[in-house]
């Protein structure tokens, strides 16, 4: 005999279920499967801050820096202690609360300040967001920096020729001459090399013996972290040779390839479609991809990679069975050597700012509830 339940009931069943976990929430401590009604265990949520939610991780994760109250502060990981703290205004300046705040490095961070004394936007650098350097600017124009800051390049006022700036002052004129509203650059992480991009004309630029090589097309992609090797379009570029090598990709057929992220140690290139995800060794260009998982549902950006090298994290979500939380969300540990795979299901509704910590911490921001959470993944 079949069972008719009214819709009423079931809405107040679904909001009945998130009302406990938000309660649960705003005590301090949830267990994983509080809003489902599953216990899925190995989750353990608690709310690192009430009001802060969001935080910047420095490249290696071990502080984060954000904001509160009309201060930044940078926090040790691990301890959750304070490290640093600087107010945003001060007697003739004031921090610009923007999208150009960011780690250069593990110990200095990028600020925008704007200056009362003669209404300029000027870039510095701090380490204890007390004292800052203010990073030297041209006269006319912009200038665009390497990734240590210690390298730029602008177009001079005059002819528009591209000019180097060295951190010892020199300055070298390389001669090419572009249109200022049209140039763009993509430096490798040592700044050794750079793309300078105008239109449809590339060149490959060796700032250390200033040598300049047009590429006969433009390419497109993301250098290694650590080696001078460049990822485009199914190839491998090596700028100390100039030469391109083929990728054997041809078994990544289920769809249309939408993202690619190296392994910190530039090893593994991680190769990302619709719902399959592969990984080449670099190590063996000239072997086929292997084929690593496969998930029911949509992958998010937020991919990491564990301490030793050995196993991949991701987050990814597919559809919930609550009408009022319609997407369950998902961190997996994929092992690369094996491709076995473990999941844990993360609680809460949908949120917005996501950070894996280290291979066992999570930060995120539930919507609707103020705060930022940390979980522990016991895989």
């Amino acid at each position: 005999m079949a069972i008719f339940i009214p819709i009423g009931l079931i809405v107040l069943l679904n909001i009945a279920g998130i009302m406990i976990g938000l309660l649960a929430l705003v005590a301090g401590t949830v267990r994983v499967g509080i809003l489902s009604g599953m216990s899925f265990g190995k989750v353990e949520t608690t709310r690192l801050f009430k009001e802060v939610s969001s935080i910047r991780l420095s490249p290696n994760r071990d502080k984060g820096l954000y904001y509160y109250g009309g201060d930044f502060f940078v926090m040790d990981i691990k301890s959750e202690e304070t490290l640093f703290k600087g107010p945003v205004k001060g007697k003739s300046r004031e921090i610009v609360l923007d999208n150009n705040i960011g780690w250069v490095n593990n110990e200095e961070i990028l600020f925008v300040i704007k200056d009362y004394r003669n209404e300029k936007f000027e870039e510095h650098i701090t380490k204890d967001l007390v004292n800052f350097t203010k990073i030297p600017q041209v006269k006319n124009g912009s200038q665009e920096y390497s990734n240590s800051y210690k390298k730029s390049l602008y177009l001079s006022e005059n002819d528009k020729t591209l000019i180097i700036k060295y951190e010892n002052g020199e300055l070298w004129d390389t001669n090419l001459i572009f249109d200022r509203k049209h140039v763009f650059d993509d430096w490798s992480n040592d700044d050794k090399f750079v793309f300078i991009s105008a239109k449809k004309t590339q060149y490959l630029i060796n700032t250390e013996n200033k040598r300049i090589f047009k590429m006969t097309e433009p390419i497109y992609g993301e250098w290694a972290p650590t080696k001078n090797v460049y990822f485009t379009k199914g190839r491998l570029f090596y700028p100390e040779t100039m030469k391109f090598l083929n990728l054997r990709l041809n078994n990544i057929n289920d769809g249309f390839q939408i993202g690619f992220h190296w392994s910190p140690d530039s090893r593994y290139i991680l190769i990302k479609t619709s719902s399959e995800t592969y990984i080449l060794d670099t190590n063996c260009p000239k072997e086929v991809p292997k084929h690593l998982f496969r998930i029911k549902g949509c992958f998010d950006e937020e991919f990491s990679w564990s301490a030793d090298m050995k196993s991949v994290f991701f987050l990814y979500h597919n559809t919930g069975f609550s009408i009022l939380k319609p997407v369950d969300f998902y961190v997996a540990k994929v092992d690369i050597a094996t491709g076995k795979t473990k999941k844990l299901f993360i609680d809460g509704l949908l949120y917005h700012g996501f950070y894996w910590v280290d291979d066992n911490t999570i930060y995120y921001e539930i919507d609707h509830t103020s705060g930022l959470f940390k979980s522990k993944l016991k895989w």
